[in-house]
């Protein structure tokens, strides 16, 4: 069955974006013609997906106001994390629940994906999969991924120095982009029962990648790696990060604007 359901996590402060935070959401920031969040959800409307939920926390509501919920052909609904002033999105997904009753793509209200990566992902035939970026020097920073013999994603690194893993065959290494698809049976079965462990033992200062880190290291789970190929992306965090989106997309950005 073809994914239709999309969670984007969108509560964070984007401390390190100030002063741009300062009155609007990270998620909110606007690149060229468009905001993060606008771009993913257009990618996301042309990727077969029909419902979105986004959880949101700090300024919340110029999301809710901006976004509303119908947006081109996409039914949203908003999610709230009240503990968006010093948890991590651990606890964001944690709030989404609600929406894991079918498979999902997980996406991040920051990293901004060029056209073509998102329904790659949603029509990849394997239950489980990420996107994922070749490594080259400016990517070698967690989390990475490794993949077995098989081809399939079965290690997550979140504490990479080059020290801690002389033996790590870096042709097998791979840099996730922040967007899965996931399955039911996944979220019920495995990921569901973990972040509910985390969440009531206070742990909501940890990024869900320690669930998925942790459950591939149990044999829990699989992922397929679907590759970006040449297409772009990038992690919004920092001034730097953001110019660099501005300059990366301008193109990309004025083809969205004709269609």
């Amino acid at each position: 069955m073809p994914v239709d359901t999309a969670v984007i996590l969108a509560a964070g402060q984007g401390k390190r974006l100030l002063p741009l935070t300062q009155t609007i959401p990270k998620s909110l920031i606007p690149i060229a013609q468009t905001t993060i969040l606008d771009h993913i959800l257009q990618n996301l409307s042309r990727s077969g997906i029909e419902h979105v939920a986004i959880v949101i926390g700090y300024l919340g509501n110029v999301i809710r106001q901006r976004i509303g919920i119908h947006y081109r052909g996409l039914q949203v609904t908003f999610l709230e994390n009240p503990l968006y002033g010093y948890a991590n999105n651990l606890a964001s997904l944690w709030y989404a629940q609600a929406f894991f009753y079918s498979d999902i793509l997980l996406l991040e209200g920051d990293t901004f994906l060029e056209e073509g990566i998102l329904p790659d992902l949603a029509s990849c035939p394997h239950q489980n999969a990420m996107a994922v970026d070749r490594l080259n020097p400016n990517l070698m920073y967690s989390p990475l991924v490794s993949l077995d013999n098989s081809g399939l994603v079965d290690k997550m690194i979140l504490d990479w120095e080059p020290e801690k893993y002389p033996n790590l065959d870096l042709s097998k290494v791979y840099k996730p982009v922040n967007a899965y698809k996931l399955s039911f049976d996944f979220l019920r079965q495995h990921l569901m029962p973990r972040l509910n462990l985390h969440f009531n033992l206070g742990l909501t200062a940890d990024r869900y990648e320690v669930l998925i880190r942790d459950l591939l290291a149990e044999d829990a789970v699989r992922f397929a790696p679907v590759l970006t190929g040449q297409r772009r992306w990038v992690d919004i965090d920092t001034h730097q990060d953001l110019a660099r989106a501005i300059q990366m997309f301008a193109d990309e950005l004025e083809l969205l604007k004709s269609k």
